[in-house]
This record gives C-alpha cells, sequence and structure tokens, in this order.
C-alpha cells in the first residue's frame, strides 16, 4: 500500500502502519510482529472454563472469569444462609477445599486486618448479636465501638 506516495506495510493484527521500503530491510517488521500485543503466541493460549446457566428450560454455556468480590460474596452468602460458624474458614478442610477449588486464593487477609488494628492507637470494641424473628428469619448484628486516642467516641 502507498501513503502519501511512500510504500507503507501494515500489520494485519493490530493494524499499525510501518516503513514498507523494500530498501530499508525487513528486520523492523520482525521485530514489531514479536513486540505486537495482539499477536496471539502459543504459550500464551491458556485453558479457560466454561461455566453452564440453566435459563427458562434454555441451557447456555460461558465463559467463566474468576472474580474475588464474587467469590467473597457467595461465601458470606453461604456462612449466612446454612448457618456455618464464622470460623469455617480457618479449618483445615475448607482450606484444603478452597485451595483445590482455586490455588490464587490467599489467606492473608486476617492477618492484614489484625495488622490494622494493632497499628491503630485508639480502642475499638467490636460486638455482635443474633437473633430470630417470630417469622423464623435468623438475623446477625454486628456493633463496632471505637475511641480514638483523644477518648472521643
Amino acid at each position: 500500500m502507498r501513503v502519501d506516495g511512500k510504500p507503507k506495510a501494515e500489520c494485519k493484527y493490530c493494524k499499525k502502519r510501518l516503513v514498507g521500503d523494500p530498501s530499508k530491510g525487513t528486520t523492523h517488521l520482525k521485530n514489531h510482529y514479536h513486540r505486537c500485543p495482539k499477536v496471539k503466541r502459543p504459550g500464551d493460549i491458556k485453558q479457560q472454563l466454561l461455566q453452564g446457566n440453566l435459563n427458562k428450560e434454555k441451557f447456555q454455556l460461558t465463559l467463566f472469569n474468576f472474580s474475588q468480590e464474587n467469590s467473597r460474596k457467595g461465601l458470606a452468602h453461604a456462612i449466612i444462609k446454612h448457618e456455618y460458624p464464622l470460623s469455617i474458614v480457618e479449618h483445615e478442610g475448607f482450606k484444603s477445599y478452597s485451595m483445590s477449588l482455586n490455588p490464587l486464593i490467599c489467606g492473608h487477609e486476617k492477618q492484614d486486618a489484625m495488622e490494622l488494628l494493632r497499628k491503630n492507637e485508639g480502642l475499638m470494641a467490636i460486638t455482635t448479636d443474633m437473633w430470630t424473628s417470630s417469622q423464623k428469619n435468623g438475623f446477625m448484628a454486628v456493633t463496632t465501638l471505637y475511641i480514638d486516642k483523644n477518648w472521643t467516641l
């Protein structure tokens, strides 16, 4: 192709225009190919997970993308719905099971939270209260009282 009367080469992956003059050689074209972010390399191919969804008698397969936020929400939902103890995440079997599902899950959140609390110059009290309504619905309230270093509540 020619642009402003000069020969140009166009990358078929990213559409970038490069010098296409035969007298300039092809090394720059080869270098661009190796750096082009749109080129799929054999080592870049990763196994993807499929998830099935059944919506109104129709089954659909979609690509699954892991989300730490969705994982936390799902765990919280299970703990609340089935009244598991909050310490379930500390159980050896639960840790092993979680690692088998996703080895990228880290257990450093508790240590990070404890470190933040240790660095705190004020005082904090956290209490929980659980009850069941007359309709047999379970509830849990978490109350936190914080007093700063000047003893202000």
